[in-house]
């Protein structure tokens, strides 16, 4: 029996938590509902929110996955739409109100987990309290849980698979491995952007195994992660293959190549506005002759790749450029847009920065408006999480947490940054900081522990 020493658990430190953050949400919601908050505008605030909505419907009133035009949805997962038809189910007029408890269930729940990993890996009540109390305050999440978009949701189970894991790597015991496995799956089906992680958790799993000198049972877990991983994903590309021709996951993947990463190439080399360059490349005659011996998809996936190979130096410069949006984009506070003034605030300064304009009338245009004073107090505090990030990197490595798990939690965070760090358009990077924010605010927490090595008594426990 391998004895450690760790610091007595403060429940009263959870509890704290848990009440803190039903507060801010409760109290957000009735800020919102003053504010004039609607149904409405929770589902047409975003133009993506109705593309969720209509496969909802065509589910319970069909039994298909359709889109607005009747013809089997290839671009949306059928994840997000069968919550949403499930929230229909239970609510049918106020489905939208349900679907907006529920989201803030699952991030209240998320911020509890969040308390549980850190204790985890830090054994120090403070350090899970105020490591999770950044996330029971972080209004930038709860702002997108009061909208009918996938992000929200996705974000609860991606923690939740992290947690998971974390428990499998400490106890070995393979259930824990499935049920992250599972919601990692799930996940997927809800945003595609997780598709291919799964692959490169199963390598970890596997060196994690080989290390220990198990290397039949390293392959057969791996094996078994990436089936429950994987195998769902692949039943529902052939779906698409079959219904649509597509062969694919998720259309959404080659549209976003094609209008966002070649539109926001070209809008680089050539000094040009990115708006300018996505309607350039909807005329272009070059689709309209390629479609003629291949799905719209693939010809946008060709189109994509030779656009990118051909200026690759551009396009790694926009992928950094993109990474660093997600880490210091203004989005905090975009929880104030529901007055109009800030969303027009938002949106100018979304155009000024997709513009061609000069850097030095940028930040002219930018200083002259009262809301930067609030954007540069945003952008402070996401540089001072940052900050706080590299040093929970930093001492985690030195802090005795295993190997595996210190590498998992890299993995998370260095493969949804990559996947979202190319030239999406600046207005669609506050989205994007969903996947990453409370994988930051677990280094935070273990910074925390780091200075606060004493957390009451110690007490000898058998693992």
């Amino acid at each position: 029996m391998k004895v450690i020493f760790c610091s007595r658990r403060n429940d009263c430190y959870l509890i704290l938590t848990v009440l803190l953050s039903i507060l801010i949400r409760f109290t957000f919601f009735v800020i919102f509902l003053q504010a004039g908050f609607s149904d409405d505008f929770s589902l047409h605030h975003y133009p993506d929110s109705v593309t969720y909505a209509i496969p909802a419907d065509s589910i319970l009133n069909q039994g298909k996955f359709l889109n607005q035009q009747q013809q089997p949805e290839i671009f949306r997962t059928p994840g997000y739409p069968l919550f949403l038809a499930f929230c229909k189910l239970i609510s049918a007029k106020n489905w939208i109100w349900a679907a907006i408890i529920l989201q803030l269930l699952l991030n209240t729940v998320s911020v509890v987990v969040l308390y549980e990993i850190i204790w985890a890996l830090s054994r120090n009540s403070k350090a899970s309290f105020f490591g999770s109390l950044i996330a029971a305050f972080n209004l930038h999440d709860v702002y997108f849980c009061f909208f009918i978009l996938s992000d929200s949701i996705a974000q609860s189970i991606l923690i939740i698979a992290v947690f998971f894991l974390i428990r499998f790597f400490q106890k070995q015991q393979t259930v824990y491995l499935l049920l992250a496995a599972a919601l990692l799956s799930t996940g997927t089906f809800i945003r595609p952007a997780g598709l291919y992680l799964p692959l490169l958790l199963a390598f970890l799993i596997f060196f994690y195994f080989v290390r220990q000198k198990m290397s039949v049972k390293a392959l057969a877990i791996a094996i078994l992660f990436l089936s429950i991983g994987f195998i769902p994903e692949f039943l529902w590309q052939l779906r698409n293959e079959q219904a649509a021709g597509y062969s694919g996951f998720s259309a959404i993947q080659e549209e976003n190549l094609y209008s966002y990463h070649a539109a926001g190439i070209f809008a680089e080399k050539n000094g040009t506005s990115f708006y300018q360059e996505q309607e350039n490349l909807k005329n272009d005659p070059k689709v309209q002759e390629l479609t003629r011996t291949m799905s719209l998809q693939e010809a946008q996936r060709k189109i994509a790749f030779e656009v990118i190979s051909e200026n690759l130096p551009t396009y790694l410069y926009l992928n950094l450029k993109g990474a660093g949006y997600i880490l210091f984009y203004p989005g905090l506070f975009d929880i104030a847009q529901i007055y109009p003034s800030f969303r027009n605030y938002i949106a100018n300064m979304k155009s000024e920065f997709l513009s061609d304009s000069s850097q030095a009338e940028q930040i002219r245009n930018f200083l002259s408006n009262p809301f930067s004073i609030l954007t540069l107090l945003n952008g402070f505090l996401l540089v001072t999480i940052l900050v706080f990030t590299f040093w929970g990197i930093q001492r985690s490595f030195s802090s005795g947490i295993p190997l595996q798990i210190n590498l998992m939690l890299l993995c998370f965070m260095i493969y949804f940054l990559l996947i979202h760090a190319g030239p999406n358009g600046f207005g669609t990077y506050p989205r994007f900081r969903l996947s990453i924010s409370m994988l930051q605010t677990i280094y935070v927490g273990l910074f925390i522990a780091k200075m606060n090595k004493k957390d009451g008594k110690t007490e000898a426990i058998a693992m």
